[in-house]
């Protein structure tokens, strides 16, 4: 079904309710301009202002469904369809999710989200951005019980290497997926950037299963959302999918890429962001037991960040303020026991 004719129909039912738009916008409370825009199908109502008329003109659930069947394009202004994707979304059995540009939200850490409805605004209102990731937040908690719901994500390897809030938030949030990787009930997996042009898809998009066995498909792009249940679309979304799993990085790959990423996030990070801004406190400790009577050099690692973070911290335990070199646990190991063996003299 297109705008137009769900605005034909919308019209057509007012009718035969013997309402005028002036008395229908006055049931609804907005302007009678807006309903002529609905019925013109150059607006979108939104979902909760659909059931409020399918209730007045007495459509016993009509003109609900066929607003669900409509395929609301971007030349149609200020789409409701986030509201009507995340009613959806509580309700599915299992959630298939390929994303292009950003974590989505099922798996997104809260300062991450923060940052995101921040984006575009020169002073946020921050009680709204509050309001607004306590809401996402609160999608989330299904999907970390035993018995939650599937959540199978896909990322492009785009998503875990664009920052999104700064390193320290960027960081956070790859290891909170790596934490969500852990669950059963979820898959995450990156598509490498070496998959080139023969990604299927262009576009993010997510795949529904509802409690009766019903796909609801919601695609998106820069300007506009797409939400159906049509077959054929669906199943054309479901190959591109099943082709993403047989031919993106596996789960323990994808955590592998994750960590790499992290490490680098923390090699992007000054010695005052590595002290305050990463999940663990840094456990210094001496690697040699003296210094020289000149002051010789001492070296002092942090390994304690080797298996959450991958990476082992190094700096001059005389300058402790001073720069932090970080290397691989495997470097580090290397090292060490060159170092035992006398290879480097007196260290």
């Amino acid at each position: 079904m297109t705008p137009a004719a769900f605005g034909w129909l919308l019209g057509e039912l007012r009718e035969k309710a013997g309402l005028k738009k002036a008395g229908l916008a006055r049931e609804v409370h907005c302007d009678p301009s807006l309903i002529s825009r609905f019925e013109s199908g150059e607006r979108v109502p939104a979902v909760e202002m659909v059931r409020r008329i399918d209730q007045l003109v007495g459509a016993e659930g009509l003109l609900t469904n066929a607003y669900e069947r409509v395929g609301w394009y971007r030349e149609v202004a200020h789409p409701e369809w986030s509201q009507v994707f995340a009613e959806r979304e509580a309700q599915a059995v299992e959630v298939r999710r390929y994303s292009i540009s950003l974590i989505p939200g099922p798996c997104q850490e809260p300062e991450y989200a923060a940052a995101i409805f921040k984006r575009g605004q020169t002073n946020p209102v921050l009680a709204q951005v509050e309001a607004k990731v306590a809401a996402r937040i609160s999608r989330q908690t299904r999907f970390l019980v035993d018995d939650g719901p599937r959540l199978s994500v896909v990322l492009d390897e785009a998503v875990i290497r664009r920052t999104v809030g700064g390193p320290k938030v960027m960081h956070r949030q790859l290891d909170h997926l790596l934490a969500l990787m852990r669950r059963p009930n979820i898959v995450i997996q990156v598509a490498p950037m070496d998959l080139g042009e023969r990604t299927p898809a262009g576009a993010s998009f997510t795949l529904l299963t509802m409690p009766d066995g019903q796909q609801h498909l919601y695609s998106e792009s820069l300007t506009s959302g797409h939400f159906t249940t049509d077959p054929s679309e669906i199943a054309h979304y479901s190959r591109a999918y099943d082709w993403f799993r047989g031919h993106v990085l596996s789960v323990p790959d994808s955590a592998a890429l994750i960590r790499r990423v992290m490490k680098g996030l923390v090699n992007s990070m000054s010695t005052q962001h590595f002290n305050t801004e990463l999940l663990r406190p840094i456990a210094w400790f001496k690697s040699s037991s003296y210094s020289d009577s000149n002051g010789g050099d001492c070296v002092q690692p942090a390994v304690n960040l080797a298996g959450s973070h991958g990476v082992v911290l190094v700096r001059d335990s005389k300058d402790p303020q001073g720069p932090v070199l970080a290397v691989s646990p495997a470097a580090w190991s290397a090292f060490a026991a060159a170092a035992g063996r006398g290879e480097f003299g007196g260290i």
